[in-house]
């Protein structure tokens, strides 16, 4: 685990989830600290997903506390606390939910209202967004019409309406080429960059492998690795 001065902007303290009778997370531990750029690995079923639905307080813990920025998210919230997390806390889903009979510009305005942003913010924030995952030129086009890569940017630049402190991205090159995955590996990484922390879960083991960031892993429910930088080998 790394050892930092900095306080961290999510902690997450011996958490673990049940539905029913099965226990997805097992006492999971471990700080995710400002502007840190780290991937979330292990094999379908380790409970990636359920870690992150647990960090923007889509359910909540069967034990244990998870903290973002002195708000403590594993109870209930009130309304205004649950709008504050979601806009700090970005989140691009694995299969996008993007809003088939929207276009490119009209998905990212609609989160704007979710989030209850400013109306005056709209225009000179979605072009900033727009230009800042390449897609100015395709704003207008529906998803049915766009690659791969152009939708998993319309959900980068989705998750990223309200500037959050933090970004969590779920599998984003599962479905792309090599090429086009590295393209939204850049464009997180450029993200990062500006200030954001970057939190990717995945299965790529070469983008894994390649880049000397944290790596924190999962199996089977448990917290296995927790380090600098090491070789992931999916179980699969």
């Amino acid at each position: 685990m790394p050892k930092s001065k900095e306080k961290p902007i999510i902690k997450v303290d011996k958490v673990s989830k049940e539905f029913g009778p099965f226990a997805v997370l097992k006492e999971i531990s471990f700080n995710i600290y400002p502007r840190e750029f780290l991937f979330l690995i292990g094999p379908s079923g380790a409970g990636k997903t359920t870690l992150f639905r647990l960090l923007t307080h889509e359910i909540t813990p069967t034990e244990g506390e998870i903290v973002f920025d002195n708000m403590e998210v594993s109870g209930k919230l009130l309304g205004k606390q649950l709008c504050e997390l979601r806009r700090r806390v970005g989140r691009v889903f694995q299969d996008l939910k993007l809003i088939e009979d929207k276009t490119v510009r009209e998905n990212i305005r609609l989160i704007f209202d979710i989030l209850k942003i400013d109306r005056k913010e709209i225009d000179e924030e979605s072009e900033r967004l727009l230009g800042l995952v390449g897609l100015n030129e395709r704003s207008n086009l529906f998803p049915s019409q766009l690659a791969e890569g152009e939708k998993q940017r319309v959900g980068i630049a989705r998750a990223l309406v309200g500037q959050p402190d933090v970004l969590l991205v779920d599998e984003p090159t599962s479905n792309l080429d090599p090429a086009t995955s590295w393209q939204i590996i850049k464009t997180l990484q450029d993200i990062h960059n500006k200030g954001t922390a970057v939190v990717v879960a995945t299965h790529d083991e070469d983008i894994v492998n390649s880049l000397k960031v944290r790596v924190i892993e999962i199996d089977k429910g448990k917290l296995v690795r927790d380090e600098k930088k090491g070789k992931y080998q999916s179980n699969q």
